[in-house]
Order: C-alpha cells, then sequence, then structure tokens
C-alpha cells in the first residue's frame, strides 16, 4: 500500500502541466503601484523624494509582478500565470526644477521597455513546458532573469540615450520603442 502511495506521489509530480493560461494584468497591481495601461503616466504618479545628491532630472522605478497557481482535477493539470508591468510611485521622482515634457517622455519609454519585456516574458512562457515537479523553480527562475534583462535594457536605454540628454539618440529610441509597442499590440 505505501509503494502504491509513492508511486502515486513520483507519478504526480512528472506530470506535465497541460494548460496553461498566462495573461497581463492590472490587478497585480497594488497600491503605490502603476499598472502599465496605454494611456501614458502623469508627474503626479512620481511620488518620490527626489535625490538631489544625482544630476538626474527624474527616475522610474519599473518592475514586472508575477502570480502564479496550479492545480490537478481528474488528472490534468491546470496552471494560471499572471503578469503585471508597474512602476513603484514612492521610488519613482522628479525634480521641480527642469522636468518637462521632453523629460517626462524619456520616463514614459522606461515604463513602455517594462512593458515590451513583460510581453517578451509571457510570449516566451507560451512556448514553454512544464512538470509538476518543475513549474514553481522554472517559472521563478525565468522571472528573475526576465527581470535581468529588464534592468538590463533600462541601462541601454539611459546609457545610449545619455538619460536622454542625446536628442538624436532619444529620438531614435523612441521611434523603435514606439514601432515596437505597435508590434506587440500594446499600443502608445
Amino acid at each position: 500500500m505505501l509503494l502504491l502511495g509513492l508511486f502515486n506521489t513520483v507519478n504526480a509530480f512528472a506530470q506535465k502541466i497541460e494548460d496553461m493560461t498566462i495573461t497581463i494584468s492590472p490587478s497585480l497591481q497594488e497600491q503605490g503601484e502603476v499598472a502599465y495601461s496605454e494611456k501614458p503616466l502623469t508627474w503626479d504618479r512620481f511620488k518620490g523624494k527626489p535625490d538631489n545628491s544625482c544630476s538626474y532630472i527624474a527616475m522610474t522605478y519599473s518592475g514586472i509582478k508575477m502570480r502564479y497557481t496550479y492545480a490537478t482535477r481528474n488528472g490534468v493539470t491546470k496552471a494560471e500565470i499572471q503578469l503585471c508591468p508597474y512602476m513603484e510611485e514612492g521610488l519613482s521622482w522628479y525634480k521641480a526644477e527642469g522636468h518637462d515634457d521632453y523629460t517626462f517622455a524619456h520616463e514614459q519609454k522606461h515604463f513602455d521597455i517594462t512593458a515590451l519585456v513583460t510581453q517578451e516574458f509571457a510570449a516566451e512562457l507560451k512556448k514553454k513546458s512544464f512538470n509538476v515537479s518543475n513549474f514553481s523553480s522554472e517559472l521563478k527562475q525565468m522571472h528573475q532573469e526576465y527581470l535581468h534583462r529588464l534592468a538590463q535594457r533600462q541601462a541601454k536605454y539611459d546609457e545610449e540615450t545619455e538619460h536622454g540628454v542625446n536628442a538624436e539618440r532619444q529620438r531614435k529610441w523612441s521611434k523603435e520603442l514606439s514601432e515596437e509597442l505597435q508590434r506587440a499590440g500594446i499600443g502608445a
């Protein structure tokens, strides 16, 4: 009897997740966070204390939240994964002097990058096959990987545009990001 129970437990962990739903949803947004939407940000969402020790006019802190569940019923394992690109209001800030529409457009593109990387994460998840035994660990590992990709892309954007100071490179990035958003069906 014990051997049969052990076999069933091992068999359940080797079972593939057969039905997986992946959504990008603002439902994971918590107080103090702004979920990405097609509407642009506004300066009033930047509620953090400005860092006067740095030369930047503004800073956008954004990330990708994730929640997942899975269950096996009648021998079929189903999973739901929710992703939410968001901005942290209390960490995002701007300085009263020097902030303008140009600076705001640069900060909006940071948030657009967050939405795009979230879309890439969702697309990769749709291609992936999971077993019950590795679902949580692989999903958490992928989440960390995409947070790292997000940080790299944000850094590259700031480096190449010189934090928005290089107007020509800023125009190029803005155009490319707008086209990428449109291809992804995000809008903006």
